[in-house]
């Protein structure tokens, strides 16, 4: 299969802050959703994706687009507009949040993008949906006259039901030994690849209805303490985009040291809500049993597992060179 097998450019754009009146509009409209969500959370789980009105209304709203660039219609906020909204979502339906965090975030990517790959995406759709699975050894991709010829397997690729294109990674090989290995991101559109119906996992299938809620006090400080870092990240790090400044490799393992421990975090607050309920907790009829399996599916991603983010966090640290390909 042919494709767009192209390198980002560092480019980054300014937005508004949290404190403009299109950030709280934003995060207004996202908890504006929670009883839709919350109603049909159950209906989603049976479905194994999101209904088609979950996804009309994340359009509807303009939540899809919020770190899309301005110049295509988007909001262009900052990051972090995208962690607030996520959250105030994930009140409601963990499925939902997880969609949206992934599929306006691939907005947010696709703008560091060659010019020719965004416009073919957004030139012809500026709301069309970009699904995406960043498992490089899934795929392998050749250099041929005009292009690439790639094929592959790729595992994981949320929300890929309701996009019109997708991110896959794949490791590019050459019959030339002194090129070397590889590595890119091809971008290809829904007709240029094949969906297999595969998804039927214990957590993040969709979600049941929101029924109980309970408060202790370690497990709301664990959450606290998660949001205070995750959000103090996405702030420092659009503040170095607007004054040029590029990470280097030991802040960006740092980044991502922090981003795994704060899921750890709310992950292990689940569990001691969980473990308080008592044998309450084991009923299909209500909410914690699924977010007890929502929490542990999300923290069983290789992007929060903070024994590999910490370890590589270490090699850096150690004047090593980063295990992670996409640092």
């Amino acid at each position: 299969m042919t494709g767009i097998g192209l390198k980002s450019n560092a480019a980054s754009g300014s937005g508004p802050d949290t404190g403009d009146r299109g950030y709280a509009t934003m995060v207004s409209r996202a908890r504006a959703l929670i009883p839709r969500l919350r109603d049909r959370a159950a209906r989603t789980e049976e479905l194994r994706r999101l209904p088609a009105e979950t996804v009309r209304e994340l359009h509807e709203s303009g939540l899809f687009r919020i770190v899309q660039p301005k110049r295509v219609g988007g909001s262009e906020l900052d990051y972090v507009a995208l962690i607030d909204c996520a959250d105030a979502i994930g009140q409601a339906d963990a499925s939902a949040a997880w969609n949206f965090a992934n599929l306006a975030s691939h907005h947010w990517m696709l703008a560091m993008f060659d010019k020719r790959a965004q416009d073919a995406v957004w030139g012809k759709d500026p709301d069309a949906l970009v699904a995406s699975s960043f498992i490089f050894p899934a795929g392998r991709a050749k250099k041929v006259d005009g292009g690439y010829l790639l094929r592959g397997s790729w595992p994981f690729s949320s929300g890929v039901d309701a996009s019109e294109w997708n991110m896959l990674a794949s490791v590019v090989s050459s019959d030339d030994e002194a090129d070397g290995i590889e590595y890119r991101i091809f971008l290809l559109k829904k007709s240029d690849y094949r969906v297999n119906d595969t998804w039927d996992a214990t957590g993040l299938r969709g979600t049941g209805s929101n029924d109980v809620e309970v408060e202790i006090a370690e497990a709301s400080s664990k959450i606290d303490a998660a949001r205070l870092i995750m959000r103090s990240t996405c702030i420092q790090a659009m503040a170095d985009a607007r004054h040029g400044d590029i990470p280097d490799i030991a802040a960006k393992t740092r980044m991502r040291r922090d981003g795994a421990y704060c899921v750890n975090l709310c992950t292990e607050a689940v569990s001691l809500l969980f473990a308080a309920s008592g044998a309450r907790g084991l009923y299909t009829s209500g909410a914690l049993q699924r977010q007890f399996r929502d929490a542990h599916a999300i923290n069983s991603h290789i992007a929060f597992n903070f024994d590999a983010a910490g370890t590589n966090y270490g090699r850096v640290a150690l004047g090593l060179p980063s295990e992670n390909l996409t640092l």
